[in-house]
């Protein structure tokens, strides 16, 4: 048996992504809004270390794009525990090792977060002696075709969500049968923060979870629930598989009405 993890959407480097504890907020905080995303850093990374540390031993981990945060413009920065993006690969990578994978594949998030002039994934490969990212992924664990890659489209009806990703799958059938794409049974998606599945016995479908609480972005102008966590597999060498998720739920994520 094999076991594969996907992770996605750290943005390490803002606020409310998956934040090693050496660049933590701290007691004395400055404000109230540093203790409240202190607690939120710490929920989320110690979720991950007692993840890594349960999925043990991990032969594959993919990490499916948005490892940084970037430079945050379009907020000016607000949001950012640093605006260096070299440490945030820092940061990145450091996320990345708590899983002692025996292998990493990588694919690269979005321009906006990752670099649009150049691919600050590649330093995070690097970082942790991983191959360069790419564009999309199509691996074969065994048996069980993986096709990773990291955006799909997004939806705002509830019940539209699992039509986005069987919608990639149909194309990724067509590509397939054209003998220009290899054919893939496991089809996984990210960067909509949302983790939705379908298929039928031939294939399974997903967007999976982020490692991002919240931004200002995401609660001003984007609409449903948020799922934060990781994917995991456990593939037999006839390609047989079973699969799960793992949410993270604390106080730390919830909002409270105005007491008046």
């Amino acid at each position: 048996m094999k076991r594969v993890v996907i992770i996605a959407d750290l943005h390490s480097g803002h606020r409310a992504g998956l934040t090693p504890p050496a660049w933590q907020f701290k007691k004395p905080y400055q404000n109230s809004e540093h203790a409240k995303y202190a607690e939120v850093q710490q929920t989320l990374w110690g979720f991950i270390t007692k993840q890594a540390e349960r999925l043990q031993p991990v032969h594959l981990l993919g990490v499916n794009g948005d490892c940084i945060e970037g430079k945050g413009l379009k907020n000016g920065g607000r949001e950012l525990i640093t605006q260096d993006r070299n440490e945030q690969t820092d940061m990145a990578a450091e996320c990345i090792k708590v899983f002692k994978p025996r292998n990493i594949l990588m694919t690269y998030g979005t321009p906006y977060h990752s670099g649009t002039w150049e691919d600050w994934e590649d330093l995070v490969a690097d970082k942790v002696s991983a191959p360069r990212p790419k564009d999309q992924l199509w691996v074969n664990v065994d048996k069980a075709a993986f096709n990773i890659r990291h955006k799909t489209s997004r939806t705002v009806i509830p019940h539209g969500r699992a039509t986005m990703i069987l919608r990639q799958q149909l194309w990724e059938t067509l590509w397939a049968d054209w003998e220009e794409r290899p054919a893939s049974r496991i089809l996984i998606r990210h960067h909509v923060h949302y983790h939705c599945y379908a298929g039928d016995p031939r294939c399974l479908v997903m967007t999976g979870p982020a490692l991002q609480v919240y931004s200002q972005y995401g609660i001003r102008q984007c609409e449903g629930i948020v799922h934060v966590g990781l994917v995991w597999f456990d593939i037999e060498k006839n390609g047989e598989y079973k699969w799960g998720s793992q949410i993270v739920e604390g106080k730390a994520f919830k909002s409270a009405p105005l007491q008046l």
